[in-house]
């Protein structure tokens, strides 16, 4: 299987895959940035992050103890959503929805 038949077949297996790496670096990115750069700032690098991450911070701030610092919570939304992945990549593999390399 070569071409557009290996992007097509799959395409829900890399649609869920590639959107939950998004949000997961993503949140990574945000809590590494957030060391170098103040709360107040104005860096629109910054700003970006915490906009594409603000809706999973909150999801997972829903299940996360209270005790938990609010500035390691994208830490832990990033650990959450990798594991999310992985999960994910565990239910495509056992319904063989998981492009395989075969050779010519």
């Amino acid at each position: 299987m070569q071409g557009n038949d290996y992007f097509l077949n799959f395409l829900p297996f890399w649609v869920v895959m590639y959107g939950l790496a998004v949000v997961a670096w993503t949140c990574l990115g945000r809590f590494i940035l957030a060391i170098f750069v103040k709360d107040s700032s104005k860096n629109y690098i910054l700003r970006w992050f915490e906009r594409l991450t603000d809706w999973p911070i909150r999801f997972i701030a829903l299940i996360t103890p209270r005790a938990v610092a609010p500035g390691l919570l994208p830490l832990v939304t990033a650990v959450w959503f990798f594991l999310f992945r992985f999960v994910a990549y565990l239910v495509f593999a056992n319904l063989e929805m998981i492009p395989r390399m075969v050779s010519p």
